[in-house]
């Protein structure tokens, strides 16, 4: 009978957990304000001309501001865009566009661009630990164009420790996001608020 009880208290968890999962929207949050923190903190910071985690002389130092301050402009599009797909009037197109409007958006337009960002993010944040791991192990060489003379153990421990999990965790949280929303679009299921 004490087993019976305990098989149900744990299948009574496993649905919590399954409901909780399927109706969050904290991924998306997550990864807004992970996307903003790294957009702010470390594109932007480098855009002005910050050096903290740019361990060497640049060749070019004009073109990696302006590619800096352009990736952070993207990923803090990216992060709003993941706050914005957990909004109801995000999966409705707008009254006022002739022919469709008021109609709803199929769930696959909207994840695909989250599907393939999740893939992008942890295949370059996995990608990039291994071929640094490997480098560090003296197995592959690596050539850094952007820099006149680079402290190498520097630049990869920034990179092994902060940019390239900050990659993967972002895919990470663009993949919960995305099986959230793919939960909450089939029918029968709640949809986000």
């Amino acid at each position: 009978m004490n087993i019976e009880n305990t098989n149900l208290t744990e299948t009574q968890r496993l649905n919590f957990f399954v409901r909780f999962a399927e109706t969050s929207v904290w991924p998306a949050y997550v990864g807004c304000t992970s996307a903003f923190m790294y957009a702010v903190f470390v594109r932007f910071y480098h855009a002005a001309a910050g050096t903290i985690g740019m361990p060497g002389e640049m060749k070019d130092p004009e073109a990696i501001y302006m590619g800096s301050y352009i990736a952070g402009v993207a990923i803090m599009f990216c992060g709003f865009a993941l706050i914005a797909l957990i909004k109801p009037w995000s999966r409705i197109v707008p009254l006022n566009i002739p022919v469709i409007g008021g109609r709803r958006i199929p769930p696959l337009i909207l994840l695909t661009p989250t599907l393939i960002g999740t893939a992008f993010l942890i295949a370059h944040g996995v990608s990039g630990i291994i071929t640094r791991i490997l480098l560090l192990a003296g197995v592959i060489e690596l050539d850094f164009p952007g820099f006149i003379k680079v402290d190498v153990h520097e630049l990869l421990f920034w990179e092994l420790f902060f940019y390239e999990p900050w990659f993967v965790f972002m895919g990470i949280m663009a993949g919960l996001f995305n099986r959230c929303s793919l939960c909450a679009s089939l029918p029968g299921k709640a949809e986000y608020i």
